[in-house]
């Protein structure tokens, strides 16, 4: 375990979860759902609540589960206990080849998105566009190598900055929702989003993303028994209630606007009604508050090979758990993260912002279907449980970890109805990448 010195506190562990949830996805979706819903706001909180309600609840669970275990049980422990080490083998492959590298290479080009745009340069095909995503990378990489002090300081400053334009949206929005703001202008660049409540809730899944992360690195939590459950719980009610509020105020304010206008336009319109001169720095916020998710998805994703060796059936093992004698550092790990987290950026560049014939077998989104994978996999986890709470009589936990395994269920339901199209191919891809590692991890 690491030093007292080198511990997250619970106030740097609530921003954590927070922070690692909060990011681009509330501004970069939110829009998205409003006007695929037709602007129906009844519609839009309801996939929002729903989106949190399933984060809520299985946030409970692992705050059960960890609660139940030792001092010392990590998330890959925590699934070796419930349903057995190959399952946890495989899920450790999952986390640390596609979901976390995935989602860090989402974020940093989000960084690189809204700074250029609040520079007035941004061009989504732009090469430009992809050497400032990898410089946010590498940013990130470099202060995950740090003390856990410095990145705690700097998960709790962009935390608190994030929520300045939420809270100014939430307060103001209100108040200027009666009137109706122009039309603005189709553009292209907008992502297009299944027109049903189906889609909206497999959409918020990328927003509420996030929280996995904190449960990955729990062992570098101060007291993990107590203060990780609670982080997570309090970081979840703060998120989801956040969520909501900013929905409510930020329909209010686009009241009248058509479904189907560029949401990047119409945010800059709905901040420079609420306050002067609120949409030209939004996208700064936006751009610090990306940073921020990116910041603890990398910590996450530069410890997850590191995690996966130590189950013992990792290729290439004795280097991945080789560290750095000053810092405890496994610098081998860290690179490996920093440089798949490159590797799904390219992929992404060549699928979703240009031509997807470059990978045809990865031309699926990476900002959502390996975020409902995560939850599927919290299947069996959940599951297992659940058998176990009813066979020692604790019927409460019971009912929740059985609401967990409902909850995930609904969200894998919602993302195949949202992305037919992409299933197969993702499924093929992730297939043929346990089939690798089966061939090359060996148990020890």
């Amino acid at each position: 375990m690491a030093s007292k010195k080198n511990q997250y506190g619970i106030v740097s562990a609530i921003c954590m979860v927070v922070g690692s949830v909060i990011g681009s996805g509330i501004f970069f979706k939110a829009e998205q759902i409003d006007h695929a819903l037709g602007g129906n706001s009844v519609s839009g909180a309801i996939s929002w609540g729903v989106g949190g309600i399933i984060m809520l609840v299985c946030l409970s669970v692992f705050a059960c589960l960890f609660r139940d275990f030792s001092e010392e049980c990590t998330f890959m422990d925590c699934m070796a206990k419930t349903v057995g080490r190959p399952y946890a083998y495989y899920v450790g492959v999952f986390m640390a080849t596609v979901y976390y590298p995935a989602m860090c290479s989402v974020l940093s080009y989000l960084c690189s998105r809204y700074t250029l745009i609040f520079l007035g340069t941004y061009d989504s095909a732009n090469i430009k566009c992809m050497f400032v995503s990898i410089l946010f990378l590498f940013i990130s990489f470099v202060i995950s190598c740090s003390s856990a002090s410095v990145s705690g300081k700097i998960q709790i400053a962009t935390t608190f900055i994030k929520l300045i334009p939420l809270f100014i949206m939430i307060f103001f929005g209100i108040f200027h929702g009666e009137e109706s703001l122009p039309p603005v202008k189709e553009n292209n660049d907008a992502v297009p989003l299944k027109t049903s409540l189906y889609g909206a809730v497999a959409a918020s899944a990328f927003a509420y993303d996030g929280w996995i992360s904190v449960v990955s690195i729990g062992e570098k939590i101060k007291n993990r028994r107590r203060n990780l459950p609670l982080a997570l719980i309090l970081g979840g009610v703060i998120v989801v209630t956040v969520y909501i509020l900013y929905h409510t105020g930020l329909s209010s304010t686009l009241k009248g606007l058509p479904a189907g206008s560029n949401s990047k336009e119409s945010v800059r319109l709905a901040f420079d009604k609420v306050i002067k001169g609120g949409g030209s720095v939004l996208t700064g916020f936006v751009a610090i508050s990306c940073f921020g998710a990116l910041n603890a998805l990398m910590l996450g994703c530069t410890n997850a090979v590191h995690t996966l060796a130590q189950s013992g059936r990792c290729p290439f093992k004795a280097l991945f758990l080789k560290t750095n004698k000053s810092q405890t550092t496994p610098i081998f790990s860290y690179i490996t993260g920093f440089l798949l987290s490159i590797l799904w950026l390219i992929i992404y560049f060549c699928t979703q912002l240009s031509d997807r014939a470059f990978f045809s077998l990865l031309a699926f989104d990476s900002s959502e279907l390996p975020v409902v994978t995560a939850y599927v996999t919290y299947i069996p986890i959940f599951f297992m449980y659940m058998k176990e709470c009813r066979k020692k009589n604790l019927y409460g936990k019971c009912l929740l970890s059985a609401t967990g395994l409902c909850a995930c269920m609904f969200m894998a339901y919602s993302a195949i109805i949202a992305h037919k199209d992409e299933i197969f191919s993702y499924i093929c891809f992730l297939s043929s990448l346990m089939i690798f590692f089966s061939l090359c991890g060996k148990e020890k």
